[in-house]
């Protein structure tokens, strides 16, 4: 008889209700189920032929490890690999992060876009690195919030960044899926408020998500936590639309009386959009940089500058007055002091967002001025 290549306890963190999706993400059909106890799939492939599994509905039966074990053997045979993959792809989100001693975050992607090319265990790198880079601004931002240092622009504290920060364990099949940890929080870390910080920031963003179909309760949210927040989030949220992506997370947590799910279809992420963008026309986002410029033109109204603390270029428009009459334009390496407006623009038709700057003040930088803590950084 062939030994299990997991042990048989393991298999209890298999939640019978996550391998049924599964199944039916991959082409498997219940034939009969039989209540809290099991249900019988059917396979059938032109090339290998029919396959039967049963899966086991009741972890309280004495049973169950072995009966679970039993079907991811039938999956590894159909499938044509090891019972260790399948089990990664399936393993409850809270026995890794109970396993792991950190914050999982299972991050599900479903592209809708038709491609056909777009297999289970692809995606459009472009794409996916948009939606990871504004998933990990909005995490940061919110965690400056929970910190109680929010800032509307700048760099965020790297004692913050060191906790809200995700790294990528793995990827996982049945829609595309990424497995995402934070670090393990140290003893300053736990210390430093009453709960570690990547906790309380992943609670959070999943209330977001969660509640980004109701428009009253998604403003609460996002006027709590404030703009910087709010901005991010919008990003990340024309990250999906952009990828034409449903988005379905699974949140773990090292304290297990936390943890949760949330879903965002493409067009529900797209209405959000609207409300983040009807907020900001109400109070557009307004921020202050430091920088360098590299173009600028008083008759076509137009700019483009560098932000010297965040190395981020904006370029669009200048609004009238932005500039005083003694400011010099000089594209050297002279500093100027630019209050900036952020606008977002959503195209009705495609639903793709982009996001437009304009210029609402400019003056020479006072070198003289008192220097503060972002100030030192350039130095």
């Amino acid at each position: 008889m062939k030994l299990p290549e997991i042990s048989l306890e393991k298999f209890y963190a298999i939640n019978p209700e996550t391998v049924a999706t599964y199944l039916r993400s991959n082409g498997w059909q219940e034939q009969t189920q039989s209540e809290n106890q099991h249900s019988i799939w059917q396979f059938v492939s032109e090339a290998r032929g029919e396959f039967i599994l049963l899966l086991p509905l009741n972890p309280e039966i004495p049973d169950f490890p072995d009966r679970m074990y039993d079907t991811f053997r039938t999956l590894a045979i159909v499938e044509q690999r090891s019972e260790a993959l399948i089990f990664n792809d399936l393993a409850d989100v809270r026995y890794v992060a109970k396993e792991k001693e950190r914050e999982i975050l299972n991050l599900r992607l479903n592209f809708v876009d038709g491609q056909p090319q777009i297999s289970f265990q692809e995606a459009p790198a472009k794409r996916l690195a948009m939606i990871l880079g504004s998933l990990q601004d909005t995490l940061d931002a919110i965690g400056q919030v929970k910190a109680g240092r929010a800032t509307p622009f700048g760099k965020v504290a790297e004692e913050i960044t060191a906790q809200t920060q995700l790294s990528v364990l793995g990827i996982f099949k049945g829609s595309f899926g990424i497995r995402l940890a934070s670090a393990a929080p140290s003893i300053q870390q736990l210390s430093f408020l009453e709960n570690p910080l990547a906790e309380s920031v992943l609670e959070e963003f999943l209330e977001l998500v969660n509640q980004s179909t109701n428009e009253t309760r998604l403003r609460e949210i996002l006027i709590r936590l404030q703009r910087r927040s709010a901005s991010r989030y919008r990003k990340f949220l024309l990250s999906l639309v952009d990828a034409n992506a449903d988005l379905y997370l699974d949140w773990g947590s090292s304290n297990t009386e936390k943890g949760g799910s949330a879903a965002l279809s493409t067009l529900s992420a797209l209405n959000a959009v609207e409300i983040v963008r009807k907020m900001e026309v109400e109070s557009p986002v307004e921020f202050e940089i430091r920088g360098q410029l590299l173009s600028a033109s008083t008759t076509r109204k137009t700019f483009e500058i560098r932000d010297i603390i965040e190395g981020v270029s904006y370029s669009g428009k200048i609004t009238d007055n932005a500039i005083e009459d003694e400011v010099e334009l000089t594209l050297t390496k002279k500093l100027y002091s630019a209050r900036l407006q952020e606008i977002v623009k959503t195209n009705p038709t495609t639903g793709e967002g982009s996001i437009e700057y304009k210029l609402v003040s400019l003056r020479t930088w006072n070198t003289n001025s008192q220097p503060t803590q972002q100030e030192d950084l350039v130095s």
